[in-house]
């Protein structure tokens, strides 16, 4: 009676053995899920609106600038709104959400033999996606 209880804990002990082998196998074989596509998030673009100057009867080597008005009355040029104009006839400019609202500011425009025009002076854009445009005429 003795041997048949060894003999049946035996058993079961070998039984609980492979068990768990076949457990630990049938685990091994279940494969990872593939890599999910890293997502990245959509950049918020700035919230800002356009000055934009439109020049009529204008040369190709036309040169225009901004300038901004100090509180004694005094024009300074902004810095990084100077260039030719884009298409021959105008030129845009970015304005930046933290300067919406601000002003004044004037175009100028150099023309052939450094003629000047300037423009009236304007505030750039109060609301973001907004456009101020100016023109100013060579004539």
């Amino acid at each position: 009676m003795k041997l048949k209880r060894i003999h049946f804990y035996l058993i079961v002990l070998v039984g609980v053995v492979l068990a768990q082998f076949a457990l630990m196998r049938a685990a091994s074989v279940v494969t990872a899920l593939p890599p999910r596509p890293t997502v990245a998030p959509t950049p918020r673009p700035d919230k800002g609106g356009q000055i934009e100057l439109q020049v009529e009867g204008a040369a190709a080597d036309v040169w225009t600038l901004v300038q901004w008005q100090d509180a004694q009355g005094d024009w300074h040029d902004v810095d990084g709104w100077q260039g030719s104009l884009d298409d021959g006839r105008s030129k845009i400019w970015w304005v930046g959400e933290a300067h919406l609202g601000a002003g004044p500011f004037r175009w100028v425009v150099l023309g052939e033999n450094n003629l000047t025009e300037i423009s009236e002076p304007f505030d750039l854009p109060a609301l973001p996606d907004e456009k101020v445009i100016v023109t100013i005429s060579l004539d």
